[in-house]
């Protein structure tokens, strides 16, 4: 596998953690029953973002190496 092929598996991944955060964002926004659980629900949607954020700066890092090569 080349460089490119190794972004292109974090940007697949990037869009599975979207589609993940989005379904805990539609989970709080449906159930206002209960506070502390949504409180979980947004630390679970900070993670998330968070393992996002990672993907996206090793793609782009990946991304910059096939580039040069």
């Amino acid at each position: 596998m080349d460089y490119q092929n190794w972004a292109n598996e974090y940007l697949d991944t990037v869009e599975k953690i979207n589609g993940v955060i989005k379904k805990l964002k539609a989970k709080i926004k449906n159930d206002k029953s209960s506070s502390s659980k949504n409180g979980l629900i947004k630390k679970r949607i900070a993670y998330w973002q968070s393992i996002r954020r990672e993907c996206l700066k090793t793609a782009n890092i990946l991304n910059a190496r096939a580039v040069k090569h």
